[in-house]
């Protein structure tokens, strides 16, 4: 994210992981998609869609079949206590949305993490390179989408799952 208020609101009342960001807005030609992030200058993540093209009438039926009933992503939601010691809040969250796509395009996705040191991203250096240390298991199409996002349903509110962390 690029703004404070999503943070706040995401990943602060609901758990939803979220790193702070400069997002320059994105470009695109007619077959490719191209994104970044970077922190004080220093690049986080490059993203990018090759290839891209119409999914087919069969693609968007598998995609629906298989999203069908999972619009409720799951995150964690932790805060240490006062001080660093132990936990003050530490809950698995649940956080229903619904999608509408108005455009899409599917293509041949890339992600290149940065590595930043301490002194480049002192806040957040730790996460960036976990996740870059993450192995790709599987890649599946990418989607370059317009649309909206409701993160608000009010008959499906966003809620702590029974059972979550101790």
């Amino acid at each position: 994210e690029n703004l404070t208020d999503p943070i706040l609101t995401g990943r602060e009342l609901q758990g939803i992981p979220k790193l702070y960001a400069n997002i320059p807005d994105h470009t695109a030609s007619e077959s490719a998609w191209y994104a970044s992030a970077s922190h004080f200058g220093n690049n986080i993540v490059d993203l990018g869609i090759h290839d891209l093209r119409t999914p087919t009438a069969q693609e968007i039926a598998a995609s629906q079949a298989a999203t069908a009933g999972k619009n409720h992503p799951m995150a964690w939601r932790y805060f240490p206590g006062v001080g660093g010691f132990g936990s003050a809040v530490n809950e698995f969250t649940t956080f229903p949305s619904e999608m509408v796509y108005t455009e899409a395009l599917v293509g041949r996705g890339e992600v290149a993490w940065s590595r930043p040191t301490w002194e480049q991203n002192p806040t957040q250096s730790h996460i960036i390179n976990t996740l870059a240390d993450l192995p790709v298991l599987h890649m599946l199409p990418a989607l370059a989408a317009k649309g909206s996002v409701n993160l608000v349903l009010p008959d499906q509110p966003s809620r702590v799952l029974v059972g979550g962390a101790a």
